[in-house]
């Protein structure tokens, strides 16, 4: 009976070891939404996870001791915490995270189609940043792109314009894809692409990506001399209701005052995220 009673009390001992967790929420200290996606290490070790559509993050298998228990976000200030993890038992640490007004790391997508440091990235881009959005009022979208290094811009009107890369310069070029998170924002019956028709309101831009040089292998035949990617802000992340009014004249005969108005709203429930965007453009 020696062995039975060995390989039994071996099955306790593992049951023990296994239900000893770690486990808890991470969540915006000012609205108390979620944060997907989100660092969880306990320093000094190899043990971390990262927090799901829920903001709920699982470190297995942990052994009973002192810790100290980091959690990271971009765009949020770094928290740690000295924690005891009791054994035998699911431990449960939450964390609010304050944005941070520190400039972070700029992270690309469409150089690669994952998500990487832009240092990192293995093509040459140029990244139009949400803060230089801001910072900036301009009519359309290729004003914010005026100063890119090989894009050619041509306007003829106060929403009518074109853009083009390395050369590739007509009316009618769709060598240039350009994307609207990640999806083609071209007339497939035309082959080009209407910019001025693009369903993007400037409130609602995260940021624009512009990856210069021949990208066949990654977006098709299409990307011949680069790819524009539009990055729209997520309705989980980014919520909120906002409506900008602005306006302007010029003493010219024959014109009308400019008007634009710029609307976004964005909210969640539970897991499902919805926005709606919009923008009116006047003036002759």
């Amino acid at each position: 009976m020696v062995k039975p009673a060995l390989f039994f009390i071996l099955m306790v001992l593992n049951g023990v070891f296994a239900q000893t967790s770690i486990t808890g929420s991470i969540t915006d200290k000012d609205n108390g939404s979620p944060l997907i996606g989100a660092n969880v290490i306990l320093k000094g070790t190899s043990m971390g996870g990262a927090s799901d559509v829920d903001g709920t993050y699982t470190i297995p298998n942990v052994p009973a001791g002192s810790y100290v228990l980091t959690a990271n976000y971009i765009g949020y200030e770094t928290v740690e915490k000295d924690i005891v993890v009791e054994g035998g038992t699911v431990n449960r640490f939450d964390f609010e995270l304050a944005s941070s007004a520190i400039q972070m790391e700029t992270y690309v997508v469409t150089a690669s189609r994952r998500r990487e440091r832009v240092e990192d990235a293995p093509a040459a881009i140029s990244v139009i940043t949400k803060q230089a959005i801001r910072r900036e009022s301009n009519t359309n979208l290729g004003d914010y792109l005026k100063t890119t290094k090989g894009l050619d811009f041509t306007q003829s009107g106060i929403d009518s314009y074109n853009i083009t890369a390395r050369g590739f310069n007509s009316s009618f070029s769709s060598r240039l894809m350009t994307l609207t998170d990640g999806r083609m924002a071209n007339v497939p019956s035309l082959r080009l692409t209407a910019y001025n028709v693009i369903p993007v309101s400037f409130d609602d831009v995260e940021q624009i990506e512009v990856v210069l040089g021949p990208s066949s292998a990654l977006y098709g035949p299409n990307a011949h001399s680069g790819v524009l990617n539009i990055i729209s802000s997520s309705p989980l992340r980014s919520q909120g209701t906002s409506l900008n009014i602005s306006g302007g004249t010029i003493s010219q005969a024959d014109t009308d005052p400019l008007q634009k108005i710029t609307f976004r709203t964005a909210h969640s429930i539970g897991k499902f995220g919805f926005k709606v965007s919009g923008v009116v453009l006047r003036g002759s």
